[in-house]
C-alpha cells in the first residue's frame, strides 16, 4: 500500500475497520473515483489485466517513476492514439499512465 501512497500520490481513504484489518484499503483517485486494494499473499498478479489512469503528462510520470528506480514495461501493441507507459507495483499488478492524443 505504500507504494500507491509514496510513489502515486494517492490519498488513502478511511474504510471501514474490519476491511482494513482484512488487508483492504480505498484509495482516492480524480472525479469521486476511487480504487480498492486487498493485500493477499498468496494471489498471483495477472499478466495483461491493468488499471490505467489518466493522466496529463505521460513524460513526468515516465521521470518520476524511473527516479524511483522503477523500471518500465513496453507495451504489447499500441492499439490506440495515446501516449503511454507502464510500470508493475510491488506485487506485480500492471499500471497503466495515459494521455489521450
Amino acid at each position: 500500500m505504500d507504494f500507491y501512497i509514496r510513489v502515486l500520490g494517492l490519498k488513502e481513504l478511511p474504510c471501514p475497520p474490519d476491511a482494513r484489518e482484512g488487508g483492504i484499503c480505498w484509495f482516492e483517485l480524480p472525479e469521486g473515483r476511487m480504487l480498492h486494494l486487498i493485500e493477499n499473499s498468496e494471489a498471483q498478479a495477472p499478466r495483461r489485466a491493468h488499471v490505467a489512469l489518466v493522466v496529463p503528462d505521460v513524460g513526468k510520470w515516465r521521470e518520476h517513476l524511473l527516479s524511483q528506480g522503477l523500471e518500465l514495461v513496453q507495451p504489447k501493441i499500441n492499439l490506440y492514439k495515446a501516449e503511454r507507459i507502464f510500470v508493475r507495483d510491488p506485487s506485480g499488478n500492471l499500471i497503466e499512465f495515459v494521455r489521450w492524443l
